[in-house]
């Protein structure tokens, strides 16, 4: 029984939320008011990848899985938070970085990397230079059998990387990616944790805006 503090990993949506530079600024609108229609209604313009969100195979391909056609077994279970935040902002994560943690991941585990960019979300030199997951590192994943890779920061790979190593490499072995996870992982570094993501259903998404909430189990 998961009986225990929960944490929420996810970040809150809003018309200031940072975002990743390439794309637009999310905009929100209240569409009526309970003073002239009797009901609050707001409206939001985002990409299905703004915020804490989810990545689906479709994302790099048209012929990829859509979100909502991703087994959610992907998005819960156990799982554990890596402490990577002792790499220099702005570096990359390698196989040989993650070699440190091999004990500590379990087959089907949903690995979560705690980079620190997450604590400076919102300032705009980050934008551009937070810590990202390297060919290799991805490559090391899918061969320790994570089925989902969670990361605290816009993408899990390098800014302006149009090849995106990482993305192809996980995506392209059927592990979704949860991406903007909240600096509140840094509670759980080096946990196991049961993890619960839920992405919305969107209709042959490529992605999707998710709730994420995790507890400590040791």
């Amino acid at each position: 029984k998961l009986m225990g503090r929960y944490y929420d990993l996810s970040n809150p949506v809003h018309e200031k939320m940072p975002y990743y530079p390439s794309s637009f600024k999310p905009k929100v609108e209240q569409s009526s008011t309970v003073e002239e229609k009797g009901f609050n209604v707001c409206k939001i313009t985002m990409a299905y990848h703004h915020g804490t969100h989810v990545d689906a195979p479709r994302h790099i391909s048209n012929e990829g899985t859509p979100v909502d056609e991703l087994d959610l077994n992907k998005f819960i279970g156990e799982g554990v938070v890596l402490d990577l935040s002792f790499k220099e902002i702005g570096s990359g994560i390698s196989a040989n970085d993650l070699e440190t943690f091999s004990d500590s991941i379990h087959p089907k585990d949903i690995v979560v990397l705690y980079t620190g960019s997450s604590n400076y979300l919102g300032e705009s030199w980050i934008n551009s230079k937070y810590t990202y997951l390297d060919k290799s590192g991805a490559e090391w994943l899918v061969k320790k059998g994570a089925k989902s890779v969670g990361i605290d920061f816009f993408s899990i790979d390098k800014y302006g990387d149009s090849a995106n190593p990482a993305h192809s490499v996980l995506l392209g072995n059927g592990v979704p990616l949860i991406e903007e996870i909240s600096c509140e992982a840094k509670h759980l570094l080096g946990k196991r944790i049961f993890l619960i993501c839920l992405p919305i259903k969107m209709k042959a998404g490529d992605g999707a805006p998710a709730r994420v909430i995790a507890y400590a189990l040791d």
